[in-house]
């Protein structure tokens, strides 16, 4: 019990014993190890934050039992491109599209004579044909990763390396590509450096059309990637393609700063008019959050920034 209720200069007493202990002299003193942190600070133009690119790739199953399927991407590509373009008007995107077959050449989007982007007159038009001239006369075994490999291999000017990549998945049977599935989310990480720049969707056979979902190939790929899944039975494409295009849309156009150091994460801060903008998320009342993977500081939206010319300091400490 006396240990419990030890008085306070009885523990200092007792700690400096153990310091003056250790060989010590009582006059030894401790020094304290230089700070070597620097200190970055730059201002950056609160309208240069918005942008970005998207490379979006389409791979749609062009077997037998996909017509209806392809009719309604079809039917409802143009929801898709207007939810898309809503939120990414006079962004940098640009669009191909793949079948299952491994052999088949890409149908659109991934040469410049039939590049399919943002400057493109027609593209909910073009896209609508693409998909028409898939047929069903594709491959018995359905494959998306090996055609997917294939062709970044043939037309590595598809993929640029600062935009982020979009894979669109559409088939109603098993994945049964020779690469492994592991060893396709590594080629993807690989490619863009960070899987964070690599988004999946995938409208597949999920259980409500009356076969198993969990633990396919698919499933391991969307949890591996941290995809979105929806079904091919829908009755509704035109929602489901327009939270695709809502979706690739918000992703695109997330006003960031990459930062070009890791910083010491108690010192970062963003400055607005001279005040501290908060952090955290939206619902908290934060106007940005720090993305430790993309090491970047993204923000909720620019509503506070109403002016043309507004900028934004950023300062942080870090090693060098």
């Amino acid at each position: 019990m006396r240990i419990r209720n030890l008085s306070g200069l009885a523990i200092l007493t007792a700690t400096f014993f153990l310091l003056t202990s250790c060989g010590k002299e009582p006059t030894f003193k401790y020094r304290i190890p230089d700070d070597k942190s620097v200190t970055y600070s730059e201002s950056h133009s609160v309208k240069s934050l918005v942008g970005g690119a998207a490379d979006i790739v389409w791979v749609i199953d062009n077997s037998g039992s996909m017509g209806d399927e392809q009719q309604e991407v079809i039917q409802n590509a143009e929801i898709f491109m207007r939810k898309f373009q809503a939120l990414a008007a006079g962004m940098n995107w640009r669009i191909g599209l793949l079948s299952t077959a491994v052999g088949e050449d890409p149908y659109i989007g991934f040469t410049n004579a039939d590049r399919l982007d943002f400057s493109h007159a027609d593209p909910v038009g073009a896209f609508r044909d693409a998909v028409a001239n898939l047929g069903t006369g594709g491959d018995s075994q359905e494959r998306s990763f090996d055609p997917i490999q294939r062709a970044f291999r043939r037309y590595p000017d598809f993929i640029r390396e600062n935009a982020k990549l979009f894979l669109i998945l559409v088939s109603d049977e098993e994945e049964q590509s020779s690469v492994s599935v592991n060893a396709f989310v590594n080629y993807l990480a690989s490619l863009k450096k960070d899987l964070s720049n690599v988004v999946t969707f995938g409208i597949l056979n999920e259980d409500n059309c009356g076969s198993s979902f969990a633990g396919t190939r698919y499933d391991e790929f969307l949890q591996a990637t941290n995809g979105k899944l929806f079904s091919i039975c829908s009755t509704n494409y035109g929602d489901l393609l327009g939270e695709i295009g809502s979706d690739i849309g918000r992703l695109l156009v997330t006003p960031k700063i990459l930062l070009p150091k890791r910083p010491r994460l108690s010192s970062l801060k963003v400055i607005f008019r001279g005040l501290e903008l908060p952090a955290g998320p939206a619902e908290s009342g934060g106007i940005w959050i720090y993305d430790y993977n993309e090491n970047s500081i993204l923000f909720h939206n620019l509503q506070f920034a109403a002016g043309d010319n507004e900028s934004v300091q950023v300062v942080f400490q870090f090693l060098p």
